[in-house]
């Protein structure tokens, strides 16, 4: 699979899932820890513990309590995802990539 095809991967219940740009999902053998060894860091961002994301995928950033930024995944309703305040700046640094 073409990497620009995944929109995102997420971590539920120690099972990893992949979710491409078509709303494919899919199971991945590897965590999200060692997914973190060999995605891309120009294209992927790990968000938290649960998500990694494409750019491409993320619909609104809004600022929340104490420098955390809640993030909006397209299609994607039913979690409140949020960067830390450790991670925010390295992420506003990876969207202007």
């Amino acid at each position: 699979m073409d990497v620009e095809n995944v929109a995102y991967l997420y971590a539920e219940d120690k099972v990893v899932f992949l979710v491409t740009n078509d709303r494919k999902k899919y199971f991945v053998d590897d965590t999200l820890d060692e997914l973190e060894q060999k995605l891309n860091p120009k294209y992927f961002f790990r968000l938290n513990r649960k998500y990694f994301s494409q750019l491409s995928a993320i619909e609104r950033i809004e600022s929340h309590f104490n420098g955390r930024l809640k993030i909006k995944l397209r299609d994607r309703d039913d979690d409140d995802i949020y960067v830390s305040r450790e991670k925010a700046e390295i992420f506003k640094k990876w969207l202007d990539v």
